[in-house]
């Protein structure tokens, strides 16, 4: 359905069926009005909406059909610097495509967006969540231009998503690597870095070059934290003593506040910064049954 429309150059909420789809609460024939709402003209329902689609198509992190179908509808509403809650959009679309982890995030799974090999989930109405979720990945990557795009938005908020957005999309364009990595070069804000740095390591998943940039002192706190938390993502060797002695050095309370603004760590967060990182270093390494 969402290639005939993408086919036919126009995406219009009118010509998808939702009402064949089911989304947690009945039939999806309400979500072109909460996603009109989304994007309309009055910041207070719109800020309302965006909870109650949230909850409706992915909810509690299970995606389901209509959250992929929306992906296409989101990225645009992202797009539109006119819309009110544009990062919220954006996060929705890249969270329908991005498993979540109800547990302690180790640093086997920080890294994994699909859920593992052979796993079923099974989402509203009896469908494959899982299913969903890598349709709504396939729609990511499809607007690929978008999310691109969204990587020098003036928002830092959307720049924030957008790399998270990218690192979760399937099919990437080539150019993809290189428009983060020049968006890095010129990126104020160190919550924006962070991101930046956990998606091009995260699709690059290259552990020498994360350990470069961790152990390089040259480079801003915030890049050799986000770079020393890749390393650990990207290989199952001993933690070496002195990415835990940078680790505990970089864990202020300023850190703390810049990695809460990042899409990874997400949940399980409630120990503070040092918590986190602790569950993270303690987990057990990947078996390679990880699906990306």
């Amino acid at each position: 359905m969402l290639a005939e429309l993408r086919a036919a150059g126009e995406f219009d909420l009118d010509r998808v069926e939702w009402g064949r789809f089911h989304h947690w609460y009945g039939p999806a024939d309400d979500v072109p009005g909460l996603l009109r709402a989304l994007a309309g003209p009055d910041p207070e329902k719109a800020g309302n909406v965006r909870w109650t689609l949230w909850e409706t198509v992915v909810h509690q992190g299970g995606t389901s059909g209509p959250a992929a179908l929306a992906v296409p509808f989101l990225l645009r509403i992202a797009a539109d610097p006119a819309v009110c809650h544009r990062s919220s959009a954006l996060a929705l679309a890249a969270w329908a495509g991005h498993r979540v982890n109800f547990v302690v995030e180790t640093r086997s799974t920080l890294f994994q967006v699909g859920y593992p090999l052979g796993e079923i989930r099974i989402g509203a109405s009896g469908e494959r969540s899982d299913w969903a979720l890598q349709a709504a990945r396939a729609a990511l990557g499809a607007d690929a231009a978008i999310l691109i795009d969204l990587v020098d938005d003036d928002d830092p908020d959307v720049r924030i998503t957008a790399a998270f957005a990218v690192a979760t999309a399937l099919n990437l364009p080539p150019e993809a690597d290189g428009v983060l990595r020049d968006r890095l070069a010129v990126e104020p804000e160190a919550a924006v870095r962070v991101s930046l740095v956990l998606a091009i390591e995260q699709l690059g998943a290259d552990p020498s070059e994360a350990e470069l940039w961790w152990r390089d002192p040259a480079r801003p706190d915030d890049v050799r934290f986000a770079a020393a938390i890749a390393w650990l993502c990207l290989t199952d060797l001993p933690v070496p003593a002195d990415l835990t002695n940078l680790l505990a050095e970089l864990a202020t309370p300023e850190m703390e506040q810049t990695i809460q603004r990042v899409p990874w760590p997400n949940y399980h967060f409630y120990d503070g910064l040092e918590g986190w990182l602790t569950g993270l270093i303690a987990g057990t390494p990947s078996d390679g049954t990880n699906e990306r």
